[in-house]
């Protein structure tokens, strides 16, 4: 807006002034869109004067009321005040702006003419953010386990000294390695968001959880420093509100006995949890994103297991143990192989579609085959089985996350026979015990593990 006032003659006086008062309203995108939580309000004004005097000297001043200094032209004709304003303010329903020009000028003679030109604008500042699924309510929402970024704008100005908030249970990394290779003995670990990352410009990071409860809204919020033109102008502040999913999942399993069992056609004795015919424990799950997330799946999910356990035999009279005993660890292989046989080393993609199929695996730990040169076996294990998932990548990476835990264990002390294992007296498979389960619930807490634990040959105890 502008205000101009010309008077032309001799010992001419002009002059512009007064209270500008500017008024935004907030105008949502859509129903129940929340207000920004700050700001730019940008005023560009500019108060001048100038004459044609040729009868004497002309006098003006000029303030565009927005704290842009004086400046007199070289030929003493006129002056002006021009500048630009910034400010931060807190976001609201309305947005009052206000500023006060005043410019005058006089010649003895010849022409004269004063103006004030005002302009305004109010940017909000926007937390934005990228790998969400937006509906057409304009809700976003995110898996657990895939990527999010996201970024801070406020309008015309620059911004530095980043500090983001982001709610919920977040990681940066999840890295983990199997079977061990090339000197590499395996491991998996955590990474978790530092404050290095909190102060990027653009963060990035993965949620694990959505708190055990389905779903759960989370607050994503940024601030900085703003700049114009080289001027610190004030903190700023954007924020973002989305709800954070897991997927609909099931995950079950079945508990069996302990046993001695000996194969009636090749005489090979199991001493373990299950028998030659039947897992020890036997897991069965399935998982598929919530409806919303629409038909694309993508993900996949399989089972993870850590151990620890203390194992001895008597060999030939000698007290042998595992070399792994009391050394927690991964549980042979990462992960276990969804397709049933060998299991896959070290292979991140192995997975059983997100598509709400029901798939099964499971455990015998034990002592396959039992050497007649064994007296005694006794052994005692602790499992913790995860069930792992990972959605599919919208574009800025997915991360394996857990859905369910399920701890279990098992324990032997067995003597070999007067007649031998072959020969153990009926029933056959002959119950020693049971696989005891001692967690069974939604999990949110990464597998982590420092070493594999394979087969070795036994070893002299220490």
């Amino acid at each position: 807006m502008g205000r101009r006032y010309e008077r032309l003659g001799y010992g001419a006086t002009a002059g512009a002034s007064g209270l500008i008062t500017t008024v935004f309203e907030w105008v949502p995108d859509y129903d129940g869109e929340p207000l920004p939580d700050n700001v730019i309000a940008t005023e560009d004004c500019s108060a001048s004067w100038g004459v044609t005097s040729y009868n004497g000297t002309a006098t003006g001043s000029a303030d565009n009321g927005v704290g842009s200094p004086y400046v007199r032209n070289a030929d003493g004709l006129g002056g002006y005040s021009s500048g630009v304003r910034y400010q931060v303010k807190a976001g609201a329903a309305t947005i009052t702006l206000t500023t006060t020009p005043v410019v005058s000028a006089y010649t003895p003679g010849g022409a004269i003419g004063v103006s004030v030109i005002y302009k305004a604008a109010v940017d909000p500042v926007v937390c934005g953010l990228q790998g969400t699924t937006v509906k057409a309510d304009h809700t976003e929402h995110i898996l657990i386990g895939q990527g999010c970024n996201a970024s801070l704008t406020a309008g015309p100005c620059t911004l530095q000294n980043y500090t983001w908030t982001i709610g919920g249970d977040t990681f940066k990394s999840y890295e983990a390695h199997g079977y061990p290779e090339g000197g590499n003995d395996g491991f998996a670990r955590v990474t978790f968001l530092s404050g290095a990352d909190l102060a990027l410009p653009s963060p990035h990071w993965y949620w694990r959880s959505e708190g055990g409860l389905g779903s759960q809204i989370v607050w994503v919020s940024g601030s900085a420093d703003a700049y114009a033109n080289g001027v610190n102008v004030g903190r700023v502040t954007g924020s973002r509100l989305l709800t954070v999913w897991a997927p609909d999942y099931f995950c079950g399993y079945n508990a069996t006995n302990v046993t001695v069992d000996v194969d009636a056609l090749t005489g090979n004795v199991f001493v373990g949890a299950g028998d030659w015919s039947h897992n020890g424990i036997q897991w069965t799950g399935k998982a598929i994103p919530p409806s919303l997330f629409g038909t694309a799946r993508g993900g996949i999910w399989s089972f993870v297991q850590t151990t620890i356990g203390h194992r001895s035999v008597v060999e030939n009279s000698a007290q042998m143990c595992d070399s792994y005993n009391d050394l927690p660890g991964l549980d042979t292989s990462y992960p276990y192989d969804p397709d049933g046989g060998i299991q896959r080393c070290d292979d991140s993609n192995a997975g059983w579609p997100d598509d709400d199929s029901e798939h099964s695996s499971g455990d015998s730990p034990g002592y396959k085959n039992v050497p007649a040169s064994v007296s005694n076996v006794n052994f005692s294990d602790q499992f913790w089985t995860y069930m792992m998932y990972r959605p599919r990548d919208k574009g800025y990476g997915n991360q394996w996350v857990p859905l369910h835990q399920i701890a279990w264990q098992w324990s032997v002390n067995v003597n070999q026979p007067v007649n031998g294992w072959a020969l153990w007296p009926p029933p056959i498979p002959s119950v020693q015990g049971q696989v005891q389960v001692t967690v069974d619930s939604r999990w949110t807490v990464h597998p982590v593990w420092t070493r594999v634990i394979i087969p070795k040959p036994y070893v002299p105890c220490p």
